[in-house]
């Protein structure tokens, strides 16, 4: 009958610091989110691509190596600790998007200049609110 027992006060702390991280890295998000600049980014690359060219995707990216806001937003409200860990771990999820862009697309298209831009814009914003 441990299950009935009240949390620990430490693990309760961590809830809490979870939701609030969740709620900066929501607050954070949600300018990109709504840009018209940054639509592509917003849901899955499956929905973007034909079914043959998301194959090409899969193959080039990585099947578990997909990323987009929409990904990162849901796991942030769901407080999918490998996501909200940390800014550092935030981070390295958004940087991903750019990633897949230059893998997929190559370091001088468009899409990988504009996901560059996203990033580096939600960058500034996580430092921003470190400070």
């Amino acid at each position: 009958n441990d299950y009935l027992k009240a949390p620990a006060v430490k693990q309760k702390r961590r809830q809490t610091t979870q939701a609030k991280m969740a709620e900066i890295f929501k607050e954070i998000l949600k300018p990109y989110m709504e840009c018209i600049e940054y639509k592509d980014f917003n849901q899955p690359v499956e929905r973007l691509f034909s079914v043959e060219k998301f194959k090409e995707y899969k193959t080039k990216i990585g099947v578990n190596e997909l990323m987009d806001l929409d990904r990162i937003s849901k796991a942030v409200d769901a407080l999918d600790h490998k996501y909200i860990a940390s800014a550092d771990t935030f981070i390295l999820h958004v940087k991903k998007i750019a990633k897949n862009c230059r893998l997929f697309w190559g370091a001088k298209h468009d899409y990988t200049a504009q996901a560059q831009n996203l990033v580096s814009r939600i960058l500034e914003d996580v430092e921003k609110k470190r400070s």
